[in-house]
């Protein structure tokens, strides 16, 4: 399935959101903009494990 990565990353944060601003977890978005082929599922598993091993 062909995503937008940025709407993606918006999207997962949006969801969770509560839960970065109870753990006080800044996060940073750059250079996003761009389309990847990939399962909705594994692709926002991936992102949450890169949003909790840089925190």
């Amino acid at each position: 399935m062909k995503l937008n990565l940025e709407e993606l990353c918006f999207d997962v944060l949006k969801k969770n959101s509560k839960i970065f601003i109870h753990n006080k977890v800044g996060v940073e978005r750059e250079d996003l903009d761009m389309n990847v082929f990939t399962d909705v599922k594994w692709i926002i598993i991936l992102i949450l494990i890169n949003i909790v091993i840089n925190f």
